[in-house]
């Protein structure tokens, strides 16, 4: 009886494990539990040029999440984006809530499923955005956001199709109402005053393009949600200026 027991045990084990491999989502799920049903990998169309969005919540949609925490598609700025495209564009959202980029961080987005699934997608073109999480206390280190922020940038660089990879610095972040904090702990200051110089500094030096998303957004809170993420206002303004940049 207990062979029989174990047995089915590993036969069960050896069955995850081969789904897991075939299905990324059944991955995330593991990995990520309930959040996975959120955090659905983008499912590549053929034939049509691809862009992959790489950033956080900010890129992922959250400020107009509904009240299940499911992303309104329709409102987030990379869904937006595509539209302005038309169908020989598909963009890819591989936004992912509560990211940073500095790897001690604990939350570091090198540390996803989508980061190997976005490298993994083959998109001709990459739009990079992360650093508003980073401004955090407890995760920030100038000199390591900018040796880091370098090598992330050049692994997307570094792909076989070689692709076309744009940097975008991080909105403005806005004091709550009625308060003189951001929300979740973001420093505007940091944002402001460190991170994006960093993102233009390496932008320069790696010779790619570096879109100034802050200067776009910071004489504009009623984009905000929360003074953090982007509402659906927002998320139209910034698929607007994200698309004027790139067609100019």
């Amino acid at each position: 009886m207990k062979k029989n027991a174990l047995l089915a045990i590993i036969s069960v084990a050896i069955l995850v494990a081969g789904a897991t491999l075939c299905f990324p989502q059944l991955r995330l799920f593991f990995k990520y539990g309930t959040a996975a049903i959120i955090y659905r990998p983008p499912v590549i169309r053929e034939n049509v040029t691809h862009i992959a969005c790489i950033g956080d919540s900010i890129t992922y949609g959250a400020g107009v999440a509904d009240e299940t925490g499911t992303r309104i598609d329709e409102y987030s700025w990379p869904y937006i984006l595509e539209e302005k495209f038309g169908e020989q564009v598909q963009i890819l959202n591989y936004g992912v809530c509560g990211r940073a980029l500095i790897r001690e961080s604990g939350v570091a987005y090198s540390d996803t499923d989508f980061y190997r699934l976005s490298q993994e997608s083959g998109a001709e073109g990459y739009l990079i955005m992360l650093g508003t999480n980073d401004s955090k206390a407890e995760y920030w280190d100038a000199d390591t956001y900018r040796t880091e922020l370098k090598e992330f940038v050049q692994s997307y660089i570094d792909l076989p199709q070689q692709p076309h990879v744009v940097l975008i610095t991080p909105p403005c972040a806005f004091a709550k109402e009625g308060s003189n904090t951001v929300a979740y702990d973001i420093r505007n200051d940091v944002i402001e005053g460190e991170i994006v110089p960093i993102v233009k500094e390496t932008a320069d030096q790696l010779g790619i393009q570096c879109f100034d998303l802050y200067a776009e957004t910071q004489s504009h809170p009623e984009w905000f949600a929360d003074g953090v993420h982007p509402n659906a206002d927002g998320n139209r303004a910034i698929a607007d200026f994200i698309h004027r940049s790139i067609m100019g």
